[in-house]
């Protein structure tokens, strides 16, 4: 059965993954600049990074963002971990 539910189970990560960015950027009031920010938090900043933006709204998001992906890329490469061993096994 995972076998099988695998890749709908993969997309539907990555589904989530997009639809919880879209939600934080908006609730944090960054619409406005939607496509830059989004890309540019794709991968974890670093600290540095966080400290060296300006913007107090930004900070904060790069901060949750930052969570965001270490959850979900985990738990992404964690799924293919599983489906990995479940296809190799049948």
């Amino acid at each position: 059965m995972i076998v099988e539910l695998g890749p709908f189970a993969l997309i539907l990560i990555v589904v989530a993954f997009f639809l919880t960015k879209l939600y934080m950027i908006y609730s944090k009031g960054l619409g406005k600049h939607f496509g830059e920010v989004f890309y540019i938090s794709l991968i974890p900043i670093s600290k540095q990074g966080i400290k060296n933006t300006f913007q107090d709204k930004v900070k904060k998001y790069y901060r949750a963002s930052n969570v965001i992906n270490y959850f979900f890329y985990g738990v992404f490469a964690l799924s293919v971990l599983v489906y990995a061993m479940m296809k190799s096994i049948s």
